[in-house]
């Protein structure tokens, strides 16, 4: 069953810019983003910005989200399958394009994992939306060898790539990267949805301002090179690969609990106050401008901009 993402008509196959919305959450004061705005202005700003849609995991206005001329994906956290087609179903009723998946807890035996997979295509096959399966610590691939061997299994698995994760679980900045590349090439060819975001051998979010001659950037774009060159083999008309920087902040809060994720990392100043030490806006523009690059077509696409 084909099923990428699409924004309809003849276009040919491109590269889509959006914004992972948990970039906005706790943007510091200093952030050139839309701190203090209402979600419908977050939206504006966003458009405003060159992005062209945007992903969440928690529920849209869709008609602010449509008002902004902005085009949408869903994410859900799922360590078993049991909402997994009722989450299918709300997001297709809602207009979303895709859904991300995180899915599992990463403890499951190699036939626990498969099933969950397994059962991801099924509901994917009955609902006809797209269910791309993220690469993400405490799920079932957060092992490159078993999302290797899951993609043997179940060919048709589509995913949505945040490779921070595995660079510093196998501390990909160092060793014999073309053998990995070439191990992980199965599953780079099948991403349709990135989630901008570098990470180095010791921190899954690293800012890229200033170091974009880094070793370990690099290597990153190659990944998204990786990612492009497979999604244009199987992509028609109307296709798009979404790339979504998600820069997350140190503190995440859902509903009433707290979780200290330290994605952002932080600095202390002077005054003793512990602050981020990237405006994660500015950061994701930057990581945009590299995944144009990573694509090699320019000419189709906004330029993402800090006004």
């Amino acid at each position: 069953m084909r099923l990428l993402v699409n924004d309809g008509g003849a276009a040919p196959p491109r590269l889509r810019l959006d914004l992972a919305l948990g970039t906005l959450w706790g943007l510091p004061e200093f952030s050139a983003g839309p701190v203090g705005l209402d979600e419908a202005g977050q939206f504006e700003a966003i458009r405003a910005a060159g992005y062209e849609g945007v992903q969440s995991i928690l529920p849209l206005d869709m008609q602010a989200v449509r008002a902004a001329g902005l085009a949408s994906t869903g994410a859900a956290m799922l360590p078993t399958a049991e909402r997994l087609e009722t989450i299918a179903r709300a997001h297709q009723a809602a207009g979303l394009q895709a859904t991300t998946v995180m899915l599992g807890t990463g403890l499951e035996n190699d036939a626990e994992a498969l099933r969950l997979a397994e059962r991801l295509l099924e509901v994917q096959a009955r609902v006809g939306h797209p269910l791309l399966l993220e690469t993400h610590r405490r799920t079932i691939t957060q092992d490159i060898r078993r999302t290797v061997d899951l993609v043997a299994a179940l060919p048709e698995l589509r995913f949505t790539g945040d490779f921070s994760h595995w660079f510093v679980a196998y501390d990909l900045g160092s060793g014999d990267f073309d053998a990995v590349m070439t191990l992980i090439g199965p599953v780079l060819s099948r991403v349709r949805l990135i989630h901008g975001r570098i990470g180095d051998g010791g921190a899954v979010q690293v800012s890229p301002a200033g170091r974009e001659d880094q070793a370990f950037v690099g290597r990153f774009r190659r990944i998204w090179q990786a990612c492009c060159e497979g999604f244009r083999e199987e992509a028609g008309p109307g296709d798009v690969l979404v790339f979504a920087p998600e820069l997350l902040p140190a503190e995440i809060v859902f509903g009433d609990q707290l979780y200290r994720m330290n994605y952002a990392r932080q600095v202390r100043g002077s005054d003793g106050q512990w602050r981020e030490e990237s405006d994660r806006w500015t950061d994701a523009l930057l990581l945009c401008a590299m995944a144009r690059e990573a694509f090699a077509d320019e000419r189709q696409l906004p330029t993402p901009t800090s006004a």
